[in-house]
């Protein structure tokens, strides 16, 4: 799910990925894992390695919640800008924060929210629009 830094307005993206597949050390089983490349699709955002060029951060609750959601959310955002410069302002989740934005914590640049199976973070599901609402209320409270 693209929260993009100009007025477009929340949009569901199909993430890149890279499939990997990795030896289990304790039991020697193949595993498949999956990566995504959200900077692939973000604007502004400097050519590089995932690690470099982006930062996240893992969405597993809301505020008040005792029990994690059964399938979190990774956020990514840039944090190497092309130019060198910093990001504009996200005007999608500066709208969505409403009276608790305070520019000082802003979100800067495309935001991309990925959801995945379960917390081993090694597959990737499916965003929907019920999605949103989630992600808008931990936005509004990671002001």
């Amino acid at each position: 799910m693209l929260f993009p830094h100009d007025e477009r307005g929340t949009q569901l993206v199909e993430m890149p990925v890279t499939s990997l597949t990795t030896t289990n050390t304790r039991t020697g089983e193949l595993e498949q894992s999956t990566i995504p490349h959200p900077e692939l699709l973000m604007d502004m955002v400097a050519e590089g390695q995932l690690h470099d060029v982006c930062s996240h951060k893992v969405v597993d609750s809301l505020e008040g919640m005792t029990k994690k959601f059964t399938t979190p959310y990774v956020v990514f955002y840039g944090s190497k800008s092309r130019t060198g410069e910093a990001f504009p302002i996200n005007k999608t989740i500066r709208q969505i924060q409403g009276s608790r934005f305070q520019e000082s914590k802003a979100w800067r640049g495309d935001v991309i929210a990925v959801k995945y199976e379960a917390h081993s973070f090694t597959r990737i599901v499916d965003c929907n629009s019920s999605d949103f609402p989630l992600l808008r209320n931990w936005f509004i409270n990671a002001a």
